[in-house]
């Protein structure tokens, strides 16, 4: 997401008139991978685990850490985070998105 935004400002003809939502799907504490199989692939039915996994990297946070970023954050950037326990898929995340829309 940090390379994305960069890439969104840079090649902007009038980057100052852009306006971006972003609905943050991660998991910022307490995160588990997915499910994941343990066994030989032969073995049936296949033994499987959830693990601790780290955070995800927050891309907003990275793009708003750079001083030249500070302002287009505070007043380009509309975003609501949403933990990936709560997350409910790509077509509510565009939903959602469509409702950080001011006019």
């Amino acid at each position: 997401l940090n390379a994305t935004l960069h890439s969104l400002f840079s090649r902007a003809h009038e980057p100052n008139r852009l306006i971006i939502g972003i609905i943050q799907q991660i998991c910022q504490s307490k995160c588990k991978t997915g499910v994941q199989v343990i066994s030989p692939p032969e073995e049936r039915p296949p033994r499987t685990k959830i693990s601790d996994a780290p955070p995800d990297i927050d891309g907003v946070q990275q793009f708003c850490a750079i001083p030249k970023h500070f302002e287009m954050c505070q007043n380009q950037l509309r975003i609501l985070y949403v933990n990936e326990t709560e997350a409910l898929g790509p077509v509510f995340a565009r939903y959602l998105a469509s409702k950080l829309r001011f006019g």
